[in-house]
C-alpha cells in the first residue's frame, strides 16, 4: 500500500494533536534530492516470509505513545 509524504505528515499532526500546519516548502529543495520514495517489501516476503502486521496509522500512533511515554525523550510528553 502506497502512502504520500503528505497523508503521513497529516496523520501524525492529527494523532498528535498538533494545530499547526506543516511548512512545505519552508526549506529549498535540494538539485540531489530524490522526488519520490517508494519502498518495496517484495523481497523481505520473499526471502523470510515476512509481512507487516500493524497499519501504518496503528503503527504511527504506537510510535507516538510510547515517545510520549518514553522518559529517554526530554520533552516527549508535551504537545498533547
Amino acid at each position: 500500500q502506497r502512502h504520500a509524504l503528505g497523508q503521513i505528515a497529516e496523520t501524525i499532526r492529527t494523532l498528535m494533536g498538533a494545530e499547526l500546519p506543516p511548512r512545505y516548502g519552508a526549506r529549498p529543495a535540494r538539485s540531489n534530492e530524490a522526488r519520490v520514495w517508494c519502498s518495496n517489501i517484495d523481497k523481505a516476503r520473499d526471502l523470510l516470509g515476512w509481512a507487516p502486521q500493524t497499519s501504518l496509522s496503528e503503527g504511527l500512533e504506537r510510535t507516538i505513545a510510547w515517545f510520549r511515554a518514553s522518559s529517554a525523550v526530554p520533552g516527549a510528553a508535551v504537545n498533547g
